[in-house]
């Protein structure tokens, strides 16, 4: 990361607002991780419906609010965004909004293409 920020210089180029929001799109997040727990938005849905991807994955319940990510793939993408720990993300900071589109293993096209319409402006 020293490297990417040049020794976090990179960090002083812009100012970096709690306006400024990115949705995720992916797995989920582990909301109580504590390098993120400070960026999380508002706008959050779980798009994985009940019995999840071919209704092969019980524990899969179709919750809206449910964004807790099984896979882990959503919470490494939102730390590299915006960590705010030991380790800093390229845009510590900003807000994330979680759209899980991912249960346990895979995704359908139309969870992701509702997830991007769901996105957008939030």
């Amino acid at each position: 990361m020293q490297q990417v920020t040049n020794n976090g210089e990179s960090y002083t180029l812009h100012q970096i607002s709690k306006k400024t929001s990115v949705g995720i799109i992916d797995s989920g997040i582990l909301a109580e991780h504590s390098d993120l727990l400070s960026s999380l938005g508002s706008h959050m849905k779980n798009f994985v419906p009940k019995g999840g991807f071919n209704n092969e994955e019980d524990e899969e319940k179709g919750e809206a609010g449910y964004i807790i990510d099984k896979m882990g793939h959503g919470t490494e993408v939102a730390g590299q965004i915006t960590a705010n720990g030991n380790i800093l993300g390229v845009a510590p900071g900003v807000t994330i909004n979680i759209y899980r589109v991912f249960g346990e293993r895979l995704s359908k096209a139309e969870w992701i293409s509702e997830a991007i319409k769901k996105s957008e402006g939030g």
